[in-house]
C-alpha cells in the first residue's frame, strides 16, 4: 500500500512537472503537454486504480500551488478525472471458458476504452457549446480563441502575409474556428490514446503490466460507437448552433473509425508482396492529400458492417 502511494505521489509530481513545463517554456510547450498524462497512464496501468487517483489529485494540487487554482482545475478535468475513468474501465475483467472450456480473463476490450475516451470529448464539447451559448456560440468563442492565438486580426495579417497565403485573415479565421472544435476533441482522444499504448508499452516490456496488451489487429468497435455517429450525422442537419455542435460531434465519432480503417489496411495487406509500398503510399497521401482519411474512416465503418478482415485478411501471427 505504501509503495503504491509513493508511485502515485512520483507520478503526479511528473506530471505536474511537464505541465507546469508547457506553461513556463512554449519552446517545450506541445511536447510537454502532451506526454503531461503519460505519469497518470503509468502508474494506473502498472500499480492499478489507488495510483492514479493518487497521481492525479497531487498533480492538481502542484500546479495550482504552483500557478494558479484555475490551472488546477483545468488539470483535473482535462487529464486526472478522465485518466482515473479510463483506468478503471481498462482494469475490468471478468472469468470466460475458451474454446477448449479452460478457465480465461477476459479484459475491457480496446474498442470500448476508444470510445469511452470519444464519449468524454464529447463530453467536453457539448459541455463548451453549453458554456458559450450566451457568447454567440461555441464557433464564435472559437474564433475569439484563435484570434487571441494569433495576436489579433492585424497579427493574422502579418503571418498570412509572410507565408503567402490568398485567403484573406477573414476567410482563414472562418474556416479554422469551423474545424476548431472537431480538431480539439479529436487531439483529445488521439493523446490519451497514444499516451496509454506507451504507457501499456513500457510496462509490459518490463512486466509491469496489470492487464496484457490488447491486440492491435482485432480491434471492433462498440455498438453504442455506431448510434452516437449515426445520431449526431442526423442532428448536424439541423440550422444554426445545434447542427454545428452536431457536426463537430460527427467529425469526433468519426475518428475511431479512421483508426479501425488503418488495421483495416494493415490486417488485409498482410502477406502482399508490396505491401510496405501500399502501407507508404496510404501514409503519404494521409500527409499530403487530406481527403483520403475520410476514406479511410469509410473503410472502418464498412468494415464494422461487413468484417473486411474476415473475409480478404490472410493468415498472420498475432501482434
Amino acid at each position: 500500500m505504501q509503495n503504491k502511494l509513493i508511485v502515485g505521489a512520483g507520478a503526479g509530481a511528473v506530471a505536474a512537472a511537464l505541465y507546469v513545463t508547457a506553461l513556463a517554456l512554449p519552446a517545450l510547450g506541445v511536447l510537454s503537454l502532451f506526454f503531461s498524462a503519460l505519469p497518470l497512464f503509468v502508474a494506473g496501468l502498472g500499480w492499478g486504480l489507488m495510483p492514479t487517483a493518487v497521481a492525479g489529485t497531487v498533480a492538481a494540487l502542484l500546479v495550482g500551488a504552483l500557478v494558479a487554482p484555475v490551472l488546477a482545475v483545468n488539470f483535473a478535468a482535462a487529464f486526472a478525472v478522465p485518466v482515473t475513468l479510463f483506468i478503471y474501465l481498462a482494469l475490468m475483467r471478468r472469468r470466460v471458458t475458451d474454446a477448449d472450456g479452460a478457465p480465461a480473463v477476459e479484459w475491457y476490450p480496446a474498442g470500448r476504452l476508444l470510445a469511452a475516451l470519444s464519449f468524454v470529448a464529447a463530453g467536453f464539447l457539448i459541455g463548451a457549446a453549453i458554456a458559450t451559448a450566451g457568447e454567440g456560440g461555441l464557433q464564435a468563442a472559437a474564433r475569439s480563441l484563435l484570434l487571441e492565438l494569433f495576436g489579433g486580426q492585424k497579427g493574422l495579417e502579418e503571418i498570412l502575409e509572410k507565408g503567402g497565403s490568398t485567403l484573406s485573415a477573414e476567410q482563414y479565421i472562418d474556416v479554422l474556428s469551423a474545424a476548431f472544435p472537431a480538431i480539439a476533441g479529436m487531439s483529445f482522444v488521439a493523446q490519451m490514446a497514444a499516451n496509454a499504448g506507451l504507457a501499456q508499452r513500457l510496462l509490459a516490456r518490463r512486466g509491469l503490466a496489470l492487464r496484457p496488451s490488447p491486440s492491435v489487429r482485432r480491434l471492433s468497435l462498440p455498438f453504442s460507437l455506431d448510434i452516437a455517429l449515426a445520431g449526431a450525422m442526423v442532428l448536424s442537419f439541423l440550422p444554426g448552433e445545434p447542427g454545428f455542435v452536431a457536426a463537430s460531434l460527427t467529425a469526433l465519432f468519426l475518428l475511431p473509425y479512421f483508426l479501425l480503417g488503418l488495421v483495416v489496411v494493415h490486417v488485409i495487406s498482410t502477406g502482399w508482396p508490396s505491401r510496405a509500398l501500399v502501407l507508404i503510399a496510404v501514409y503519404l497521401s494521409l500527409i499530403v492529400l487530406s481527403f483520403t482519411a475520410v476514406f479511410i474512416a469509410v473503410l472502418g465503418l464498412i468494415e464494422t458492417c461487413f468484417g473486411l478482415r474476415r473475409r480478404y485478411a490472410v493468415a498472420a501471427p498475432p501482434t
